[in-house]
């Protein structure tokens, strides 16, 4: 009897608790076998959680599909095509020839004569392929008849779209020998960089159905490697499922005593150093069994973690600083050169990257109990140890904080905990997509080392230092933006806190991997090619710009780079402080209106933001004032600084960039709504209250006495008491000559540009 069957027979014996049937195994296949069954009794007592991944897999010894047809599944958007490079391309086969090249062969064809049925006579086959050595076959012979029947030269989809797939197959084998992880959204990445080698414009980027198509005729395939995750047992199912219901029963009426803003739920979770997904192309056979190698900067990189522990408000807000723990042998980051870090993350360093009691103390000093949160605040945690430590958390509390604890049963954290459920696994899978790009076109990338983590060096531009931090960072600043409230509210529903679903919305990883996020990197002035797509500034970013320069956006750069720095938005009425100063608006002033539309369009290119003069601007500004927006901020002010702050920036975008009114209430209720303001109404009606009109009149009465003219008026305290004023947006310059602080300009003039004198 085979192995396969002993080991099977040996199972079966054992769950029918048939003693005496066990079949004697050696001791590699009794282990395997015990595995097994205790695989199964898991499964059957619901304790079992399979997770599959897969990989892309191909047979290098199997024949291609000879019938294959490149067009046959391409979507209607992708048939767009205006040709190859400059002066226009076609292909022959696997090779790129210029046209003029081509017309060349066509009349060098023709011989002067006729024959007999009054066609033009051709040279022979023979002459024509050893003068132009691109003509290989018949074929391409017959396709220069048909363009001098034709007058023109034209590029073949068909041919290029072949061209696209040829190369698209030999550096997919080549990325799969090298151990690369491959997905489709690499094939596309793949696509994008074949058309940018060869200047192929073309809308074709690898449409579902075509990658599909594509996978079956060049043999691909997907193999999945499953994992099997034995969730924490507890003695009997039915009371740990009594248990869970009852918390989450109690928890909701808990919630009912606050505020949603001061409800969060913390979690720890290890993310290891190397994140790769367990899928990816490689060659497979129809019955062999394939060992996947995938290249890692190091074994301890795929063993060895760091930890998170974000906050995730009720509302769907994380809180804006993510704390986490790095190993070192030391227990201390080195001061020289010391870490990058970034503004949104609060690093601290150990001997081993688990938290205990020092740690979670630090933690709660240095971001739970910040002005951030709010005073009275309800923290809904899992069981660990730490977190029922009340004198330690004590010892770090101050006066005015109160704070409440309840704790998640033990085994429950994977089914009721909405960090779990809803927040980790997308994370992660950021930092796996962004890890595997990095793999694949920075080959000098060794995430697994500390100092390539904090810092590691690419080739293509010799002065560039690169952090996982800064990965970290860059993905975390993305998934607590706006646009993604909704998703990360749903996590609290489906743990049962919520009864109604949060509107829909796109998840994270479908919207900033998009299928269409591959091709040119749209800042102003790169070259390179895109890979992850911004919801800020709704533009697809090359890996140098977003992750190397830490894109944050014109709107977030000053923020994120000044360091030491306290900065308030205190709201005010603009055309108050014009009466006072005698001041008048500059579009009043026809010669200077159109100067400032001039500027305007400038200042939009040379920042690269979306700013747009709306069409009725003059109409509105003499028809509405601002001062009910201002109200409005005020009334967030007091309850989220930072979403008054998103509130700004979202009626900026919606006067300056869509043309949208931000002067009614209809108006204010759709910036609340689009920056997750759930009681947008409330917002409003309060901003009426008497109480806010004293604010906005005592902040415009302080810029008066400022000698404030118009906005933005920016006043700076310095370190000596003194106080400086400054007006203007134009001059962040002088602001961080004052402060000795990093210069806030576009990234291409601290780069060297071409004289265009």
């Amino acid at each position: 009897m085979s192995t396969l069957l002993l080991i099977l027979a040996y199972a079966n014996a054992v769950i029918k608790e048939e003693v005496q049937k066990k079949p004697k195994l050696e001791r590699r296949d009794q282990k395997l076998a015990d595995r097994i069954v205790g695989l199964l009794r898991q499964h059957e007592e619901g304790e079992l959680d399979i997770v599959e991944e897969t990989s892309l897999t191909t047979d290098a010894d199997e024949d291609l599909d000879p019938e294959y047809d490149v067009e046959l599944n391409l979507e209607t958007n992708e048939h767009d095509f205006k040709g190859i490079g400059s002066p226009h391309m076609v292909l022959f086969g696997k090779i790129l020839v210029a046209i003029e090249k081509v017309w060349e062969a066509v009349k060098w064809y023709r011989l002067h004569t006729t024959a007999r049925n009054g066609q033009p006579k051709r040279r022979s086959s023979t002459a024509m392929f050893n003068r132009f050595r691109f003509l290989k076959t018949d074929r391409d012979l017959k396709r220069l008849a048909e363009y001098e029947s034709a007058g023109e030269v034209k590029p073949d989809h068909q041919a290029v779209i072949a061209f696209i797939s040829a190369q698209l197959y030999e550096r997919t084998i080549e990325s799969i020998n090298s151990g690369h992880v491959l997905h489709d959204t690499t094939l596309r990445a793949m696509i994008s960089e074949i058309k940018d080698e060869f200047k192929i414009e073309s809308s074709f980027y690898g449409s579902h159905n075509w990658l599909n198509g594509w996978k079956r005729a060049h043999r691909i395939s997907s193999r999945s490697i499953t994992t099997f995750v034995s969730r924490k047992r507890f003695s009997e199912k039915h009371l740990l499922t009594e248990k869970m219901e009852n918390f989450v029963k109690d928890a909701r009426k808990k919630f009912e005593e606050y505020d949603p803003l001061r409800v969060y739920n913390l979690d720890q979770s290890g993310f290891q150093k190397e994140l790769y997904t367990k899928r990816t192309l490689t060659n497979t056979g129809e019955t062999s069994v394939t060992t996947v190698e995938i290249i890692t900067g190091s074994a301890t990189g795929v063993t060895h973690s760091y930890t998170v522990l974000p906050m995730l408000r009720l509302d769907g807000t994380l809180h804006p600083k993510l704390y986490v723990v790095f190993s070192e042998p030391s227990g201390a980051f080195p001061t020289n050169p010391p870490p990058y870090n970034p503004t949104n993350l609060v690093l601290r360093a150990a001997k081993g990257h688990i938290m205990g009691k020092d740690l979670m103390a630090d933690f709660f000093k240095s971001v739970a109990f910040t002005d951030e949160v709010e005073d009275d605040i309800l923290f809904m945690v899992d069981s660990w140890g730490c977190w029922r430590n009340v004198a330690v958390i004590d010892s770090v509390r101050p006066a005015h904080k109160n704070l409440e604890t309840i704790i998640i049963p033990p085994g429950a954290t994977g089914q009721i905990q909405p960090l779990d459920i809803g927040i980790f696994r997308t994370f992660k899978k950021f930092m796996k997509n962004i890890t595997e790009y990095a793999q694949r076109m920075y080959p000098e990338f060794k995430p697994h080392q500390r100092d390539s983590i904090i810092k590691v060096l690419f080739p293509i531009r010799s002065f560039i230092m690169f952090s996982d931090f800064q990965m970290l960072s860059q993905v975390y600043w993305l998934l607590c933006c706006p646009v993604f409230q909704e998703w990360r509210q749903y996590a609290w529903y489906a743990g049962g806190y919520m009864d109604t679903p949060p509107p829909r919305c796109d998840k994270p990883v479908d919207v900033c991997f998009n299928t269409h996020v591959h091709g040119k990197c749209q800042m102003a002035g790169c070259n390179n090619l895109s890979m992850i797509h911004c919801v800020y500034c709704s533009k697809n970013i090359c890996f140098e710009e977003f992750i190397v320069n830490c894109h944050r956006c014109i709107l977030q750069k000053m923020e994120s780079q000044w360091k030491d720095v306290s900065i308030r938005y205190i709201p005010f009425f603009l055309g108050a402080v014009m009466k006072e100063s005698g001041n008048r608006p500059p579009a009043m002033l026809p010669a200077k209106s159109l100067m400032m539309m001039r500027d305007l369009d400038r200042t939009a290119k040379f920042w690269d933001i979306p700013l747009t003069q709306p069409p009725k601007f003059m109409e509105w500004i003499k028809k509405y004032r601002t001062t009910g927006a201002m109200k409005v901020l005020l009334v967030l002010e007091e309850q989220d600084k930072n979403l008054m702050l998103r509130a700004a920036r979202e009626m900026w975008l919606r006067l300056w960039s869509r043309s949208e009114k931000i002067f009614e209430d209809g108006d204010f209720i759709e910036v609340l709504k689009a920056v997750g303001v759930k009681n947008p109404e409330e917002i409003v009606a309060k901003s009426k209250e008497e109480k806010y009109a004293k604010i906005l009149t005592e902040n415009t009465k302080n810029g008066v006495d400022l000698s404030a003219y118009g906005a933005p008026w920016i006043n700076v305290v310095t370190t000596d008491g003194n106080e400086h004023s400054f007006f203007g947006s134009d001059r962040f310059h002088l602001i961080a000559d004052l402060l000795q602080q990093p210069q806030p300009l576009p990234d291409k003039l601290m780069s060297s540009q071409k004289s265009k004198l």
